[in-house]
């Protein structure tokens, strides 16, 4: 059979399966109980695998002397030198008998009679003993040709493969399995509708696929009259049925196996995360004291006990399901697992035998749950940086800062931060490619719904602007947190409900009434402010003030939503994404940062190899960025620092090649790339005492950019002074100016190696002869220049 295109994404798919074993069962197939000559073809072309199982099967039924015969004829044969030419006669024609003829008149042997005896034997035995008819054909052998199967079989010849023509025992395929199958491999079965009295679809859905839950077997019906049903279940996937008359008959395969292969994918998922979840659980159990010491810190960390133990539950199910997939004897599940997410493509899946269950709504749900937590408003969780807010007017709002300055700790609530910035954004009813897209100033996130009855007339992105930055009391967002609406509201005079106090932090409980006692005191401010005519701006310190309440019913109540929460991947996007455009646009941090200067911190500019100055009489501000980690607090090789660079740049003109104005150096290094400009941390005991800014070296004509203190020859040369130096490297030696006869040789003969130059040498500047150059160092330029004339040393020097 001619390879086509169809036919290689067919096996493409199986290998991917890696296939082991394909079960035919149709009532189509024939025994040919006559074609002795062709039976011993088959068996001469078996698999060495199925042909040991055959003959064992033989054994088992005390049909020792023919195993006896056909081994040895097999043997025989193998040992055989092939007529190339002749091939065809046993192979494709099974005419064993003719090519046996054509051998021994060549070879002047006798071969034809052992073949004649096996068929004799074979004749006997088939006309004596029903039984091997069924065991014969179980293994292909002696197996009729059927159009609707030829290609398929032609195809998949190298794989191992079992026949029936009738519905066959479990205990037989299950026999055909554990024979044929390593642990890793798949079972295909191909199985035809109508099997006389039998209905294919019945045996595959309540026989052969509830009894082998534990096996790897995916299945098709194969029929002449194909009915188009929706599957309603999961074994319903396992009967898809493909037409045995279609002209594209492998291509019809190939997706009916493919949508096997969807479903087995996310079948075995499904499974080891319930089996991950079952052994989270059973350690949780074992680990009574553990989770009771997680719930009593759970006040001290700000959280309440649910959450607590909710997120090391999800901890302790990640873990069970990596070790899953890490274990010695499992491993090849995660490897054949990620082997078979490659045909997950419209290549292998048509979409007509692509049936979504849900519609497009959840889909766009599962899509926005990824980004976005709409949930966290029935959770009474406090304010967070990542919230997203909805204005009176339409707008949103999204929370920014540092999560230390919103943490609550100990038995108040008291925060670092007095107000909170919020970030501009809008909702826009359109869709992008991706989930997320970064501007210059902006990003998008996609599949936001505006409000949470994930409505698809609500669907679209949320465009999050870093131009425009607002303020806001915190007291009016911690409103928010009370009602599972996420209004901002809050009702005089009535206690905290039990059931809301049980899921906020405990010293929430306290804080409630703390908070109905400042609003009231916003009230009789605002009231004395009216009674004398005087500006309610004198009470205003943030854009969103508590002063600019609204009263009714003894409720008090401000124009902002919490309609959602930016998960924390995509929140850490937004954040990095906002401190970048802070740092590159200048905006003031201050506050995102300890608002105090540091004082006692010198900084120092210079070259490597070179001593450093002190930067003196500028407007240098640094800052110190302290995060929720007390360790990286407490240690100054991982406390952030913040520089702001601006009023330096025209001093110092490389740092113009950094866009940005305030670098932050985090680690005790940080280089900028493009520039090649060094910032770095000097420590001295536990604290930093100075920071220096190491500027690179410029060489040549180019200005290329070198951050070292130690220069080979080769490093300042161009690309035919390389080559010459290289040819001369035994010979190659430098002087100074003010020294002609010293030789200094570059190349140093024991390490096989040109030696370095250093930056004092540079800066004497050198004459290097043999190249008619000097390389000249100042003010950060290593100049090589071309001499015209060189001073050549007295003969005999």
């Amino acid at each position: 059979m001619e390879m086509n295109n169809s036919g290689e994404k067919f096996l493409q798919l199986l290998k991917g399966l890696e296939t082991g074993l394909i079960i035919f069962i149709d009532d189509d197939f024939i025994f040919m109980d006559t074609a002795l000559e062709e039976i011993v073809c088959d068996l001469l072309l078996l698999k060495s695998e199925s042909f040991s199982i055959l003959l064992g099967k033989f054994n088992e039924r005390d049909y020792s002397e023919l195993v006896l015969q056909i081994k040895e004829f097999r043997d025989i044969f193998e040992t055989l030198p092939l007529l190339e030419e002749h091939i065809p006669l046993f192979t494709d024609l099974k005419m064993i008998i003719r090519y046996l003829e054509l051998y021994d008149n060549l070879n002047n042997t006798d071969n034809k009679i052992l073949a004649d005896k096996l068929i004799n034997s074979i004749d006997q035995i088939l006309k004596t003993k029903r039984e091997t008819h069924e065991l014969f054909l179980r293994f292909g052998v002696g197996l009729g040709s059927v159009n609707s199967y030829s290609d398929m079989m032609d195809l998949t010849k190298s794989i191992n493969y079992r026949v029936y023509n009738k519905k066959p025992s479990l205990d037989c395929i299950l026999e055909d399995i554990n024979e044929s199958l390593a642990p890793n491999q798949f079972c295909l079965c191909i199985v035809d509708r109508v099997l006389k009295e039998e209905d294919g679809v019945h045996f595959l859905k309540n026989e052969l696929i509830p009894n082998t839950e534990n096996k790897n077997i995916i299945s098709i019906i194969y029929t002449s009259q194909p009915q188009n049903t929706t599957p309603q279940t999961l074994v319903d996937y396992y009967v898809i049925e493909v037409d045995k008359s279609d002209k594209e008959i492998i291509s019809k395969l190939t997706s009916a196996v493919s949508l096997c292969t969807f479903v087995e994918i996310f079948s075995r998922l499904n499974f080891i995360h319930k089996n991950s979840i079952d052994e989270a659980f059973q350690v949780a159990l074992s680990r009574k004291d553990n989770m009771i010491y997680l719930a009593s810190m759970a006040n001290e960390e700000g959280i309440t006990p649910y959450e607590a133990i909710s997120n090391w539950f999800k901890l302790a199910t990640q873990y069970q399901l990596e070790s899953a997939f890490t274990k010695e004897n499992t491993i090849f599940q995660y490897h054949n697992l990620v082997g078979l997410t490659k045909f997950l493509s419209g290549e292998f899946l048509e979409s007509e035998l692509f049936l979504e269950e849900g519609n497009w709504e959840s889909l766009q749900g599962l899509n926005s749950f990824e980004i976005f937590d709409y949930t966290i408003n029935y959770q009474h969780q406090p304010p967070t940086p990542g919230d997203v807010y909805r204005m009176s007017d339409g707008t949103f709002r999204i929370l920014v800062g540092q999560d230390c300055d919103f943490m609550v700790r100990g038995t108040q609530v008291v925060r670092k931060a007095k107000s909170v910035d919020l970030l501009n954004a809008e909702f826009i009813a359109t869709q992008i490619y991706d989930k997320y897209q970064k501007k210059s100033k902006s990003l998008e996130l996609n599949y936001f719904f505006k409000d949470s009855s994930l409505d698809n007339n609500n669907y679209g992105i949320l465009k999050i602007d870093y131009e425009k930055i607002s303020t806001s009391d915190f007291i009016i967002l911690d409103l928010c947190s009370l009602n599972s609406d996420g209004q901002s509201k809050l009702e005089t005079g009535i206690e905290l409900d039990e059931k809301i106090k049980a899921l906020l932090p405990m010293p929430w409980s306290k804080y409630f009434t703390k908070m109905q006692g400042v609003l009231n005191q916003y009230k009789s401010y605002r009231e004395l402010c009216e009674t004398n005519g005087l500006e309610l701006e004198l009470l205003q310190s943030n854009d969103l003030s508590a002063v600019n309440y609204e009263f009714e019913n003894d409720v008090f109540s401000y124009p902002i939503k919490r309609v959602a929460r930016i998960k924390r991947e995509f929140r850490e996007i937004v954040l990095n994404s906002y401190w970048e455009y802070k740092k590159r646009v200048g905006i003031n941090t201050i506050n995102y940062l300890d608002k105090e200067k540091i004082n006692y911190l010198d900084l120092k500019i210079g070259l490597p190899g070179l001593e450093f100055e002190k930067i003196k009489d500028m407007n240098v501000d640094v800052y110190i960025r302290k995060g929720t980690d007390r360790k990286r607090n407490i240690d100054p090789k991982k406390m952030s620092y913040f520089i702001n660079i601006e009023s330096l740049k025209e001093e110092y003109p490389l740092l113009s090649n950094i866009q940005e104005n305030i670098i932050e150096l985090e680690k005790v290094v940080y280089e900028h790339k493009s520039s090649k400009i060094i910032f770095k941390k000097i420590i001295l005991g536990n604290r930093v005492d100075s920071i220096q800014i190491i500027l690179p070296y410029q060489v040549g004509k180019h200005k290329v950019l070198l951050q070292q203190d130690k220069f080979l020859v080769t490093d300042l040369l161009n690309s035919e002074q390389k080559r010459i130096a290289k040819e001369k490297a035994l010979t190659l030696y430098y002087i100074f100016k003010e020294d002609e006869r010293q030789k200094n040789y570059l190349f140093n003969v024991n390490k096989d190696k040109f030696n370095q130059l250093d930056v004092p040498t540079l800066k004497r500047g050198i004459l290097i002869p043999e190249l008619n150059i000097r390389i000249n160092l100042m003010d950060g330029i290593i100049e090589v220049e071309s001499i015209e004339e060189m001073h050549t040393l007295p003969m005999g020097s």
